[in-house]
């Protein structure tokens, strides 16, 4: 299920639709022309986040002429999953946000009774109250197959996993930093979080992770782990990460790495039956709510 938000100018303003199609010109956003329409597609490749920006030829407004005469339809609207996280809508709102207070923009939604200012927070409130007013916790879980989990730690995770590469920049490739690894037990549908570590090499070992995928150099497969056999057995090695979210600890380059690495026999003969798990994408994973019980 997609959401729509149509924009709208002030009749009296002019925009130079050249300047809006120069918002776009960014790495995070893909042009695409067709017959019928355009097309920017915004994606965060870290967190396989998407919307589109797509200007159509005609209007696509159901009943536009009940809308008020004080605007004009730019043709152009936005659309992504309306089932997302919270921290992913935000991120995306974020976007329609800087796009509608640059050029002085205004948005309908059918939720709407007419064209109104966009207020971010209030959009956001709107789409969460419509989404969990009409679709049940089991459409969510069962038929889409969404994986719910309390807030404050999705947050966590989503902020490391959108936050990789940064951390990629500041350890200036004396250290490469892994993203989450999202997991969920194909039994019992429970959510889980691992991360990569290359055997001989420094690592970082964010906050939350249930499992390590541990790989050495005679093997291509990882051997998967509970986490507490690893991190009880490295921890002297271990430091924490400061300025970042609290409980990452971080497995520094040198000497600690390589007494850490002759543990692995010990680490090989702790693993878990990973065939029990599937690898799924975090927007697949959504807040929990105490209303979804």
């Amino acid at each position: 299920m997609n959401i729509r938000l149509h924009f709208f100018k002030d009749r009296k303003s002019n925009i130079n639709i050249k300047h809006v199609y120069e918002f776009f010109d960014e790495d995070n956003f893909a042009y695409s022309q067709h017959e019928k329409y355009i097309a920017f597609k915004y994606v965060n490749k870290m967190l396989e986040n998407r919307a589109s920006f797509v200007f159509v030829k005609h209007n696509v407004i159901p009943d536009i002429y009940t809308l008020s005469s004080s605007y004009t339809n730019l043709n152009l609207f936005v659309e992504f999953p309306l089932i997302i996280s919270d921290y992913y809508l935000n991120e995306i709102l974020n976007i329609v946000h800087k796009f509608t207070k640059k050029f002085n923009l205004y948005y309908f939604h059918e939720l709407n009774e007419d064209i109104e200012a966009f207020g971010k927070k209030e959009v956001f409130n709107k789409l969460l109250d419509y989404r969990d007013r009409t679709i049940s916790v089991e459409e969510i879980t069962k038929v889409r197959r969404k994986v719910l989990v309390e807030s404050k730690k999705l947050y966590e995770v989503c902020s490391y996993q959108d936050n990789v590469n940064v951390l990629n920049e500041y350890f200036d490739g004396n250290l490469t930093v892994n993203p989450y690894i999202i997991m969920r037990n194909y039994v019992t549908e429970e959510f889980a979080l691992s991360v990569r570590w290359d055997i001989n090499q420094p690592a970082i070992f964010p906050k939350h992770i249930d499992f390590i995928h541990i790989y050495y150099e005679d093997s291509e497969l990882p051997v998967v782990v509970p986490q507490k056999e690893v991190i009880g057995k490295i921890h002297r090695f271990l430091a924490l990460l400061p300025n970042f979210v609290e409980g990452t600890r971080i497995l520094k380059p040198g000497t600690p790495t390589k007494k850490a690495s002759r543990l692995q026999n010990k680490f090989k003969n702790n693993r878990i039956d990973e065939e029990e798990y599937e690898i799924i994408p975090l927007i697949h994973v959504l807040d929990e709510r105490n209303y979804y019980e």
